[in-house]
C-alpha cells in the first residue's frame, strides 16, 4: 500500500502564529521584568550601551549596594543645590523634607554647602547607610564672616521598600545630633571691653559684676505711676522712663539702668516691690569704686541709636558701649571687634540647675544674661564662651567642650587705655574733697614729668569733669603769673611795694579782700599776705602783652594735648588801665581751670614748664620741658614757701610728707553786693604739684587750703 503523505496545514498556522509570538514575548518580558526588579540581578536600563568609541558593550549588572550608591549620589547633588524636594522619601514627602532643610539652615543666613559621602554599607537586606560630611561656607557682606568654613558630620540611611531604595530623610544627615525642630544659628557676640589702666598698669576700670534693671510692662497697670516711683530710685527723669517704655511690646524686657552692687543694694527692696521690674545679671566696665574718677572715666551701657548710627560696623543693638567720658571718647579702642559663632539651637533644652530659683521673693525675675553676647535668644543648652580653647587656624573647633557650638570666631580684643593716673593719689584727692559738699576739684601733677596723677571732682561735680574743663577766675593765685612777669622786668623779692587799703585806677576803686593795709613791704610779703593793691603796683611795671606771655611760660593759656578736653586758661591782653589792674591779681577777663593751675604750680616746682599728659602713648615722643629763668624760678619757689610759713597758707604748715609751698586765692564772681567768691589753693610738696578749687568757697586760706592739707596727709598715710 502506498504510504499516504502528510503535509502541514500552513494555512492554519498563519492564524496560530501571531498568538504564539505574542505569548513568547509575554514570557520573555515577564522574565526580563523579574531580572530588572530582583535586587540581586538589576541591570542598566539598556540592553546594550555604547562606549565612547562607538562600539557596543554588554549590559553591566549592579549589586544592591551599587544601586543604593547611585541613589545617594543623586541625593548628594540635590543637597548641594539645597533642592531636595524632588525625591520621594521613605517616611516623608519631598516638600516636607525641603521645609525641614530650610528651617534647619535659615538661621545661618546666606551660605553654600559641599557634601561628601563614603561608600554605602548594607546593614541588612532592607537597610543601608553612609556617613556624610558637610562643609559649610558662609556668605556675608562682612569680610570677617564671608568665606568662613566649618564642617559637620552626619549619616544618611536608605530603606528598601518594594524593589526601590528610598532615602530616609532626617536632619541628622546634616549633623549627627540634630533632631526635628533643632536649627543652626549664626550669632554675633562681643568680648569684654578692654580695661582702662593706671600708670602702673593696674585697672582703673574693668569688667565687674552688675545688674540690669528693667521693666516688662505686662503686669503694669499704670506706666506713668511706675515711672514716678522709679525716677528717684534710678535717678532717671520720669518722662524719659515713660517715653522708653511706651512704644515697647508688653512682654519685652526694657532696660532702664545698669547698676553696680553698691548702687543696687540700698534700693533693691524698693525696686523688687514694684510691678514689672526685673533684674538681669551682666557685667560692665566700671571703676574700682562708684565715685572713682567718675567724671572722666565715664560710664558704659546699652548702645544708643546715635552711637549705633555712627558705628554700624562696630556695634549692634544690645551691645555695651561707652556712653560718656573716656569710655565714650575711646569706644573704638576699648571695644572688641565682634566675633560670631554657629550653634545648634535645640528644640528640647537641657534642664537648668533646679537649685537656682527662677524668681526672687518679690516676684522680680533674675536672669543671667552674659554681657558679651548680642541681644538674641541663646540656646539654653549651650555655654557659649567668648573664646573656646582648641581652635585651629580657621577658627573651627577641634576640642570644644560644648557640642552645641559648631564654630566660634572670637573676634579681636579691644586695646587697653593707659592713663598717667596713680590710684592712691586719685583716691587721696577724692577723699579730701569729701570735706565740702560744693562743686570742687583737685588736680595733682608730677612736676618733673607733667603727668597728671589725679583729677578729682567733688560731690557737686559728679558728671562734669570740672577739674579739666571748668573755666573760673583765678583770683590771687594768678599773682604767681604777675610775679613771674615782674621778676623778669627786674623786680626782686625785697623790692618794696606799697600795699594801701584801696587804690583808684582810672576812676575805678580796688581794695583788698580782707582789708589788709601793709604799707611799704617787700614783694615777697605782698605775695605771702596776698595784697591786691600791692599787686596792682607790681603789675604796673609790665606791658599789657607781657601778662599772657608770662602765663604761657608757666603753662597757662597754651595748647594741651591730653587726648581729652582740657581748658588751659585764657589770659587776654588787657586793653585798658582798669583791665590791666584787675588782671594783675587774677580778676577781669582772666579764666583758668584747676588743671591749668596745677600745671602752673608744677612749672614753679620744677623750674620748667613740661606739657601735661593724661593718656600714656607707648610710641609718643617724651615731652620737652621749657626751662624758666633760673632766678625767676628760685624766687617764685621762695615766695610760695613763704605763703605757708608766714602768710595765708598756714593751714598746710604742719602736714605730713614734708615742706609745702603754695598760694591761696579768693576769686570774686557775679554781680551780687558783696560779690560771691571761689576759693583756691595751689602748691607743691616735693615732686607733686596740685590745685584745689571750691566753687563759691569764699576764702582760699580757710576753705581750699585745709582740703589740700587733707590730701597731703592722706597721701602720706597711704604711702
Amino acid at each position: 500500500m502506498q504510504e499516504e503523505e502528510v503535509y502541514a496545514d500552513w494555512g492554519a498556522l498563519r492564524f496560530l502564529l501571531p498568538g504564539a509570538v505574542i505569548a513568547i514575548f509575554c514570557v520573555v518580558g515577564a522574565f526580563a521584568a523579574y531580572l530588572q526588579f530582583w535586587p540581586g540581578a538589576q541591570t542598566d536600563s539598556a540592553q546594550n550601551q555604547t562606549a565612547e568609541d562607538g562600539t557596543e558593550v554588554d549590559q553591566v549588572e549592579l549589586s544592591p549596594q551599587e544601586v543604593a550608591q547611585l541613589r545617594v549620589s543623586d541625593f548628594e547633588a540635590a543637597l548641594i543645590e539645597q533642592n531636595i524636594a524632588k525625591f520621594d522619601y521613605a517616611f516623608s514627602t519631598g516638600q516636607e523634607a525641603q521645609a525641614q532643610l530650610n528651617g534647619v539652615t535659615a538661621g545661618l543666613g546666606l551660605h553654600q554647602i559641599e557634601v561628601s559621602t563614603e561608600p554605602v554599607q548594607l546593614v541588612d537586606n532592607l537597610n543601608a547607610r553612609t556617613p556624610t560630611t558637610i562643609r559649610w561656607t558662609l556668605v556675608d557682606d562682612d569680610p570677617a564672616v564671608d568665606g568662613t568654613q566649618f564642617t559637620t558630620s552626619g549619616e544618611l540611611e536608605l530603606v528598601l521598600i518594594g524593589s526601590e531604595w528610598e532615602l530616609d530623610w532626617d536632619p541628622s544627615i546634616l549633623e549627627s545630633t540634630l533632631v526635628p525642630g533643632d536649627v543652626l544659628k549664626r550669632e554675633r557676640f562681643t568680648s569684654a571691653r578692654a580695661p582702662i589702666l593706671a600708670r602702673d598698669g593696674t585697672p582703673l576700670a574693668s569688667e565687674r559684676e552688675a545688674t540690669q534693671v528693667g521693666v516688662v510692662k505686662r503686669p503694669v497697670n499704670d506706666v506713668g505711676a511706675l515711672a514716678n516711683q522709679l525716677a528717684p530710685l534710678l535717678k532717671i527723669d520720669s518722662g524719659d522712663i515713660v517715653n522708653t517704655l511706651s512704644p515697647r511690646p508688653s512682654d519685652e524686657f526694657v532696660l532702664l539702668s545698669t547698676l553696680l552692687p553698691a548702687e543696687l543694694d540700698p534700693i533693691r527692696g524698693e525696686l523688687q516691690a514694684l510691678p514689672g521690674v526685673e533684674f538681669r545679671q551682666t557685667t560692665m566696665l566700671a571703676p574700682i569704686s562708684p565715685t572713682f574718677g567718675r567724671a572722666w572715666l565715664g560710664r558704659s551701657g546699652e548702645v544708643t541709636k546715635e552711637i549705633l548710627d555712627n558705628n554700624p560696623d562696630l556695634f549692634s543693638v544690645g551691645d555695651v558701649v561707652g556712653l560718656s567720658g573716656l569710655q565714650a571718647t575711646y569706644n573704638s579702642q576699648l571695644a572688641s571687634q565682634p566675633g560670631f559663632r554657629v550653634v545648634i539651637d535645640r528644640r528640647f533644652k537641657r534642664q537648668t540647675d533646679p537649685s537656682e530659683p527662677a524668681q526672687s521673693d518679690q516676684g522680680v525675675t533674675e536672669t543671667t544674661v552674659p554681657s558679651n553676647v548680642d541681644d538674641v535668644e541663646q540656646p539654653a543648652s549651650s555655654t557659649l564662651p567668648d573664646q573656646v580653647d582648641g581652635e585651629n587656624d580657621s577658627g573651627a573647633l577641634e576640642n570644644a567642650t560644648d557640642s552645641d557650638v559648631l564654630y566660634s570666631s572670637a573676634g579681636t580684643q579691644g586695646t587697653p587705655l593707659q592713663l598717667t593716673i596713680e590710684t592712691r593719689v586719685q583716691q587721696a584727692a577724692e577723699q579730701a574733697l569729701t570735706r565740702t559738699d560744693k562743686v570742687s576739684a583737685l588736680v595733682a601733677v608730677e612736676a618733673s614729668t607733667g603727668q597728671i596723677l589725679a583729677a578729682a571732682n567733688g560731690p557737686g561735680a559728679a558728671v562734669d569733669n570740672f577739674a579739666f574743663t571748668g573755666q573760673y577766675p583765678p583770683g590771687s593765685i594768678f599773682k604767681t603769673v604777675t610775679s613771674a612777669g615782674a621778676l623778669k622786668k627786674g623786680l626782686g623779692l625785697n623790692t618794696p611795694i606799697d600795699c594801701p587799703l584801696t587804690l583808684v585806677v582810672d576812676g575805678r576803686e580796688f581794695k583788698n579782700a580782707e582789708g589788709e593795709v601793709l604799707g611799704q613791704v617787700p614783694l615777697l610779703t605782698n605775695y605771702a599776705l596776698s595784697c591786691n593793691t600791692g599787686f596792682i603796683n607790681i603789675g604796673s611795671v609790665m606791658e599789657p602783652s607781657e601778662f599772657p606771655a608770662a602765663a604761657a611760660e608757666l603753662g597757662v593759656g597754651v595748647e594741651y594735648e591730653l587726648g581729652v578736653n582740657g581748658f588751659s586758661g585764657n589770659v587776654p591782653v588787657p586793653s585798658t588801665p582798669v583791665e590791666k589792674a584787675a588782671t594783675s591779681f587774677g580778676q577781669g577777663q582772666v579764666l583758668v581751670s584747676p588743671l591749668s593751675m596745677a600745671v602752673m604750680s608744677a612749672s614753679v616746682a620744677a623750674g620748667a614748664y613740661t606739657p601735661p599728659s593724661f593718656i600714656v602713648e607707648p610710641d609718643a615722643t617724651p615731652a620737652v620741658a621749657a626751662p624758666l629763668d633760673p632766678q625767676v624760678a628760685s624766687s617764685l619757689q621762695q615766695m610760695m614757701r613763704a605763703v605757708v610759713t608766714q602768710g595765708t597758707g598756714n593751714a598746710v604748715g604742719g602736714v605730713a610728707g614734708g615742706p609745702v609751698s603754695g598760694k591761696t586765692g579768693t576769686a570774686e564772681f557775679g554781680n551780687e553786693v558783696p560779690p560771691k567768691a571761689h576759693a583756691w589753693f595751689v602748691g607743691f610738696q616735693g615732686d607733686i604739684a596740685f590745685a584745689v578749687f571750691v566753687e563759691g568757697g569764699e576764702f582760699g586760706g580757710s576753705t581750699a587750703a585745709p582740703i589740700a592739707g587733707d590730701f597731703l596727709n592722706i597721701l602720706a598715710q597711704n604711702g
